[in-house]
């Protein structure tokens, strides 16, 4: 049984490169998704397929949207689907494909075999990390298992700042894909994004001591955890982080948005 269904199907592809997303676990401050969905619209992409949600997802916990039909008063349904689109911009040099959609819930080993139905990935230096993994891990691996190469492009977003969208780990993951595949991008707007959202974050800790102390204290024991273990992280005597995270992402929802990463 397939689950994708075709709108259309790209011919004559230019060296297809799949870009994937996924809303979840794996997309701290949103800055997967708002990167593939800044380059879908920058390099015009047109959606030709979708990956039915119904097998791979607890509606309990990602539920279906109602909305209003385009050009109608009719309410419509709108299913949690993964969607693909092709890209193939004019000063691109080969054709894109990009996939988004949320991390799903069930049978992951089906739903990864499914999208390497759709074509290579592209292969740099492989990851180092170890530890839990989401579905982006197991559908590098299968990936890998069925001949393709691979690459996972991964942006730190500080914990305190992780659930606030954030453009300036947008702006790193395009600007990573833009040399990869030397892509035509232009992301002067999301670079002023970038500006405006670090002038917030200073702006919080120039009003606010406490949380001013909390960052700088989170910052050593980062420094010192790198210096003794790479990859180590900061624990025991740092203070409870969740009020001031809360403080932060307070602040920073109640600040006039700036130019939209998509």
């Amino acid at each position: 049984m397939s689950y994708l269904t075709y709108r259309t199907r790209p011919t004559a592809l230019r060296r297809p490169v799949l870009l994937m997303a996924f809303g979840g676990w794996n997309d701290a401050a949103e800055a997967a998704t708002n990167a593939v969905r800044f380059l879908r619209s920058a390099w015009d992409g047109r959606a030709f397929a979708t990956l039915d949600c119904e097998e791979f997802y607890h509606f309990g916990l990602s539920r279906p949207l109602v909305r209003i039909a385009p050009g109608t008063s009719e309410r419509e349904i709108v299913w949690p689907d993964t969607e693909f689109a092709h890209c193939r911009a004019a000063d691109l040099g080969r054709d894109v494909l990009v996939g988004l959609g949320g991390e799903p819930h069930l049978k992951w080993r089906t739903y990864c075999a499914t999208v390497i139905e759709l074509g290579a990935v592209l292969g740099v230096k492989p990851s180092r990390y170890e530890g839990p993994t989401g579905i982006v891990g197991v559908l590098s691996s299968a990936a890998r298992q069925a001949g393709f190469a691979t690459a996972s492009l991964w942006a730190n977003v500080p914990h305190y700042i992780s659930a606030v969208e954030n453009p300036r780990a947008t702006l790193a993951l395009l600007q990573r894909v833009n040399r990869l595949l030397d892509g035509p991008l232009d992301l002067s707007d999301l670079m002023e994004s970038a500006r405006q959202f670090d002038a917030q974050l200073a702006e919080v800790l120039a009003q606010n001591r406490k949380v001013a102390n909390y960052v700088k204290r989170l910052e050593a024991k980062d420094q010192e955890a790198d210096e003794v273990s790479p990859g180590g992280g900061p624990e025991g005597e740092l203070p409870p982080s969740q009020e001031l995270v809360a403080e932060i992402e307070r602040f920073l929802r109640q600040q006039p948005p700036g130019p939209s990463p998509a």
